[in-house]
């Protein structure tokens, strides 16, 4: 038996805690297989997320782009990445 959304928008599928609770399985199920997200609420205030596990390792060459995107939108100004760990670690 399917659990019964009461909402669907980008949070996820709402489901009340106790549903959660008995469907638990099948919840992960979903969010496994099909990539679902779930908003859990106690008595209609939201408490908790069910969602999957990013997966950016599994893309390299993604996380790569994302990387250079990265450094290119964030120069560093000449500083080293040593100069950084050895700041970090003053602190």
């Amino acid at each position: 038996m399917k659990p019964r959304p009461q909402n669907d928008d980008a949070r996820g599928k709402e489901i009340g805690a106790f549903e959660a609770k008995t469907r638990f399985g099948e919840l992960l199920s979903e969010v496994e297989d099909h990539g679902q997200s779930f908003l859990i609420t106690r008595r209609g205030v939201a408490i908790a997320r069910l969602v999957p596990v990013r997966r950016a390792h599994e893309d390299s060459g993604a996380l790569l782009d994302a990387f250079r995107k990265f450094r290119a939108a964030h120069p560093m100004d000449g500083i080293g990445a040593r100069e950084l760990i050895d700041e970090g670690r003053k602190r």
